[in-house]
């Protein structure tokens, strides 16, 4: 058996994109629940949490749902030690 040596998260998910053999397989997910999330951190959060994310963006909290999104997903990738996460696309303004 070989050993390569280890590399980073952002070294594998790259040498997988490019179809390269990384030290392992890269882990993430695409889709996160803001529920589960809620339970892994320990915090509550307002992405993806259906009704209450809808009340603070008619609200008017956008600013406060994009950071709270960016917040939630770099705690679940260190957390759970992914490779990579999705962010969703977030407009600058909502048409309501």
């Amino acid at each position: 058996m070989s050993w390569r040596r280890l590399i980073t998260p952002k070294q594998r998910f790259l040498a997988a994109l490019k179809l390269q053999e990384p030290d392992r397989v890269p882990t993430g997910k695409n889709q996160v629940d803001g529920l589960l999330a809620e339970r892994v951190l320990g915090r509550p959060t307002l992405f993806n949490t259906g009704w209450k994310e809808l009340n603070a963006l008619w609200g008017g909290r956008r600013d406060d749902i994009v950071h709270d999104c960016a917040e939630t997903h770099v705690g679940l990738v260190k957390v759970l030690e992914w490779d990579y996460v999705r962010v969703p696309f977030s407009p600058s303004c909502w048409a309501l």
